[in-house]
């Protein structure tokens, strides 16, 4: 029998499924109007640094950020206690999330790169929000600096400067690109969490209790709504790390079962 095929009903389709779970928690990815501005002592379990002087509610709102750092630290907390993530890279496994693992071409999976691009990101928004100073941000780059240049290449402060402002430049380019790609998914999509505890990004018109499906054949993830006891509509489509591309069907535990749509 196919994974998809008509029902006894002429307006049904009856498809093999891989439940991920119901969603339980949903939350925006980015700042939306009449949010409060970030405080650096409102980061949950993250401590600010110390002697950190509050950044002004103005300087805050120069910076809005499609993700909240708050939220993306809140999320590596969460993974990292959770026993689903033990063992796996929590880091790559954010940052393809926020951008539903999509390069600059919408089409084509993310290239590895792109986790130096998030931590620009990052790093940048971090002094944004006022969590790290721009004296400290500076010397950060000044040491990578130096740890990654032949000692010959650097023989003044002149052209130590430069690097400094090379390297600057590079992340910047970086955090934009990364910007640029995760504001594709940021107004249409909303990061959810299901109620087994996995953490992917869905349409926006998802609501809690919808229910997250691999369908055998669709590599995508869909969001279905219960429509009655016994039949669901298709809400649209999903991101879930390790659930793509047929994924889901070599993993142990994962339970077929016929659906309606």
């Amino acid at each position: 029998m196919h994974s998809i095929h008509l029902g006894e009903n002429i307006d049904e389709l009856v498809a093999q499924a891989f439940s991920i779970g119901c969603i339980e928690v949903l939350r925006d990815v980015f700042e939306v109007e009449g949010d409060p501005p970030p405080c650096p002592l409102d980061i949950y379990t993250y401590p600010p640094p110390k002697a950190e002087a509050e950044a002004s509610e103005e300087d805050l709102l120069r910076y809005p950020s499609i993700f909240r750092l708050y939220a993306i630290i809140q999320t590596y907390l969460l993974m990292s206690s959770s026993p689903l993530y033990q063992g796996k890279d929590i880091i790559d496994m954010i940052w393809r999330t926020m951008i539903c693992d999509r390069g600059t071409s919408d089409q084509s999976q993310a290239p590895p790169s792109f986790k130096s691009y998030f931590q620009s990101y990052i790093d940048y928004v971090s002094v944004a929000y006022g969590l790290v100073r721009p004296f400290d941000y500076m010397e950060k780059i000044k040491a990578a600096v130096l740890s990654s240049s032949p000692a010959q290449l650097i023989q003044s402060e002149e052209q130590l400067h430069a690097l400094v402002e090379q390297q600057l430049q590079l992340q910047g380019e970086q955090y934009l690109e990364f910007r640029i790609v995760a504001s594709k998914f940021a107004h249409s999509m909303r990061v959810c969490m299901t109620n087994t505890g996995i953490i992917g990004m869905v349409p926006r018109v998802s609501e809690e209790e919808d229910e997250v499906f691999v369908i055998k054949g669709v590599n995508i993830p869909l969001v279905l709504r219960r429509e009655g006891e016994d039949r669901y509509k298709v809400v649209g489509q999903a991101y879930f790390w390790g659930f793509m591309n047929g994924e889901a069907l070599r993993m142990d535990g994962m339970e077929e079962e016929e659906i309606v749509l």
